[in-house]
């Protein structure tokens, strides 16, 4: 794997859950996380968060009951024995927005697995220290490569530093490993979106739509708005309104109509003519929508 040595690379890295998100305009981020770009990072293997305050015990094992049974009372089966292993506090800690903290946890668990240094480089990835990401996810391809997640997490490095020819190659290995994760076609939309090539990137777009039919909006809370120009978000808003039309959203695509709309789009003949939204005509909130605009 290629090392670039350049100052900063992103990503767009899919984390089994929001702890590291999935998708720019087709990648996503987490919440909180100190990054402005949007993207999603992969993580392998995500564990559930920690339980609450009912937890009991210090140790390795907290015993979870639903409540004490008092003598008058049918007696309430036990809640299942709730494992917290290290990797598990390590995913709680990085969840939390503790990415130093869990990286020194990560770094302690034995034996360490391709998955723990693809979780270490997200969370390097989080504070902005992308040269040492980089490292992690390189290591993590070392001892596994066949790792899609550290290849779409690459993949957003480089494609923050602009170089969509190898984020679009990295991304595109990460398919041909896992093409059933909605952010890895995601994030190969975006570099589609960047290159102009706006067939393919409908395409992509139409798969990571089929894989999760929230990703759009997972795109939008991640920063979308601060890489693309007006013209290229209402390109992208139309192309999620016919994707919407095509599967019978039609409130959703109406929503994304309008988005292109407040971005400057002003051409209604070709959203009359269109193919795709031909579905929509008859739909009072279609219909409404173009006569506004109309007078």
């Amino acid at each position: 794997m290629q090392s670039t040595s350049s100052s900063h690379l992103a990503i767009r890295l899919l984390r089994g859950v929001s702890v590291a998100g999935v998708l720019s305009a087709c990648a996503l981020l987490a919440p909180g996380t100190a990054m402005a770009q949007s993207f999603t990072l992969a993580e392998v293997n995500p564990a559930p968060s920690l339980p609450g305050p009912d937890a009991r015990g210090g140790g390795d094992v907290a015993s979870l009951r639903l409540h004490a049974a008092s003598a008058d009372e049918p007696q309430q089966p036990a809640a299942p024995i709730f494992v917290v292993t290290p990797e598990l506090r390590a995913d709680t800690l990085a969840a939390r927005g503790r990415y130093e903290d869990a990286i020194a946890a990560y770094l302690k668990i034995r034996p360490r697995t391709a998955a723990i240094d693809n979780k270490i480089g997200v969370a390097y990835q989080r504070l902005s220290r992308d040269q040492d990401a980089i490292a992690y996810y390189e290591q993590a391809l070392a001892r596994d490569h066949r790792l899609a997640a550290a290849y779409n997490n690459l993949g957003t490095i480089f494609f923050h530093e602009n170089k969509d020819r190898q984020a679009k190659r990295l991304y595109k290995r990460s398919i041909r490993l896992d093409a059933r994760e909605a952010a890895f076609w995601g994030n190969l939309a975006m570099v589609y979106l960047e290159q102009k090539q706006y067939s393919d990137c409908a395409e992509a777009y139409q798969r990571a739509f089929r894989l999760n039919p929230e990703i759009f909006q997972d795109l939008e809370l991640n920063g979308v708005r601060q890489n693309e120009s007006p013209q290229e978000l209402a390109r992208m808003y139309l192309t999620f309104a016919q994707i919407y039309a095509r599967a019978g959203m039609k409130a959703e695509a109406i929503v994304y109509i309008r988005k292109a709309f407040a971005e400057g789009f002003r051409n209604l003949q070709w959203i009359e003519q269109d193919q795709q939204l031909a579905v929509l005509r008859g739909y009072p909130a279609f219909e409404q929508l173009l006569s506004r605009r109309l007078h």
